[in-house]
C-alpha cells in the first residue's frame, strides 16, 4: 500500500496556468482522512511525501511516522524528471531528503518520481538515488506509454544493476488483458474500473508476479468536490469545467472499492513486504 502525498490544487494550478501556489489544507485533511481509515483497518502503508508538503505541514509527516507508516520521498516540487536536468534533480532530492530526515529523524529508503517519470531517457536518476542512499525506487511503469514507462521492464520488484552498485525497483502493478499490459494500481483505476476487474487484477498479479503495488493520493478520498474555483490563480472557465469533470467523475466510488480491497487482501508498506530484498 502506498500513498503519494501531494496537493491537487498546487499541481493542477501549475499545469493549467504555470503559476505555483503553496500546498493547501485540503492536502492535509485528505492525508489525515486516509490515516484514519488505515488506523481503523490496522493497515500500514508507505507514504511518498512531496518535499514542499513536508515543509508546509511537518506535523503531518510526524503523525505518519508516529502511527507506524513508512515515510519515503516523492521529490520536492512534483516536477517530472523529463523537465529536470540531472543537477536539478539532485537539488530536489537533496532538499527533500534533508527535510524528511530532519522531521522524522530516520533515514529515507524509498523514492517515487512524480508521474512515474523515470524512463529510458531519465535512467540517470537511479544513480543519483543510490548516491543518496535510497534502497528502492518505485518510479518505472513496466509498459509502453507516451507519458511514462519502459517497455519490457519486469512486472514485479527487480534489482537494477548500475555498474558495481544497484537499487531495487518496485514498479506499480499492471495486468494482462487482450494481449496487452494495462495499469491497474492507482486511484484513477479504482475510480474507473469495476471492482470485479480490480479484484481479478490483484489476484493475477499475486499469482504471476508477486506483491500488488497500489498507490493512492489524499485528494481521492476527500469528500469535498475538487474545484479550480478555490485557486488563487485564474483558470479559464472551459478549462476549469473540463478539469473538474475529469477529476471528480466517479470519485465517490473510490472509498467503497478501497474498503472492499482492504477486506479481501492484506496490505503492508514496501519496507515490510520487501524487507529481505532492500535490506531493511
Amino acid at each position: 500500500m502506498s500513498v503519494d502525498v501531494e496537493c491537487w490544487d498546487q499541481i493542477i494550478c501549475r499545469n493549467l496556468t504555470g503559476e505555483t501556489i503553496k500546498p493547501g489544507r485540503s492536502c492535509l485533511e485528505g492525508a489525515r482522512s486516509l490515516l484514519g481509515l488505515f488506523k481503523e483497518r490496522d493497515i500500514k502503508a508507505t507514504f511518498f511525501v512531496l518535499g514542499n508538503v513536508a515543509e508546509a505541514f511537518p506535523d503531518l509527516i510526524r503523525q505518519i511516522d508516529a502511527e507506524g507508516h513508512e515515510v519515503a520521498a516523492h521529490g520536492y516540487s512534483h516536477t517530472p524528471l523529463r523537465n529536470l536536468t540531472p543537477t536539478g534533480f539532485k537539488e530536489e532530492v537533496d532538499r527533500t531528503v534533508s527535510l524528511l530526515t530532519r522531521i522524522v529523524r530516520k533515514p529515507i529508503h524509498g523514492f517515487r518520481a512524480p508521474e512515474f517519470s523515470i524512463t529510458m531517457n531519465t535512467l540517470w536518476a537511479l544513480d543519483t538515488l543510490v548516491d543518496y542512499g535510497f534502497r528502492y525506487d518505485s518510479s518505472i511503469m513496466p509498459l509502453a506509454s507516451s507519458r511514462y514507462g519502459i517497455d519490457g521492464f519486469p512486472f514485479g520488484p527487480a534489482r537494477v544493476h548500475l555498474d558495481e552498485r544497484s537499487i531495487v525497483e518496485v514498479p506499480p502493478s499492471t495486468a494482462q488483458a487482450l494481449g496487452r499490459r494495462f495499469p491497474v494500481a492507482g486511484g484513477r483505476y479504482l475510480r474507473l474500473l469495476p471492482y470485479q476487474v480490480i479484484r481479478g487484477a490483484v489476484r493475477q498479479v499475486n499469482k504471476e508476479v508477486g506483491p500488488y503495488v497500489l498507490y493512492l493520493h489524499p485528494y481521492e478520498l476527500s469528500t469535498e468536490r475538487l474545484t479550480c474555483r478555490s485557486f488563487p490563480c485564474t483558470v479559464p472557465s472551459t478549462q476549469a469545467w473540463k478539469t473538474e469533470f475529469l477529476w471528480n467523475w466517479r470519485r465517490e466510488r473510490i472509498r467503497g472499492k478501497l474498503l472492499r480491497l482492504l477486506d479481501e487482501f492484506r496490505f503492508s508498506p514496501v519496507r515490510e513486504v520487501l524487507a529481505r530484498a532492500i535490506g531493511n
